[in-house]
């Protein structure tokens, strides 16, 4: 079985809502699901980088995810050296990245 990043869970809409907040890439995060996975599966490591030119903090950043079965659920997005965002169990995310 092939890892996915699921569509519809809580931890993948904390991920798309902090992604907008932290990306400037233009493209909306659900279609580059694919490609995280790949990034991650192929360099064996539970995370992708975003470079510093498309965050809004000029900085590249980190998006941690644990690996459960052959899903990869969100975590929290880092700096080189501190956690910027985590993934709060208490809170509702909702599927529109609000």
């Amino acid at each position: 079985m092939q890892n996915e990043i699921p569509s519809a869970h809580q931890r993948t809409y904390a991920f798309e809502k902090n992604y907008y907040e932290l990306s400037t890439y233009p493209r909306p995060a659900h279609f580059q699901f694919e490609q995280f996975v790949k990034s991650m599966d192929s360099t064996g490591k539970r995370y992708f980088s975003i470079p510093a030119q498309w965050t809004v903090l000029n900085e590249p950043i980190a998006a941690v995810f644990i690996l459960r079965d052959n899903q990869y659920l969100f975590d929290h997005f880092r700096t080189q050296t501190e956690v910027i965002r985590r993934y709060d169990p208490d809170k509702e995310y909702t599927v529109d990245g609000k």
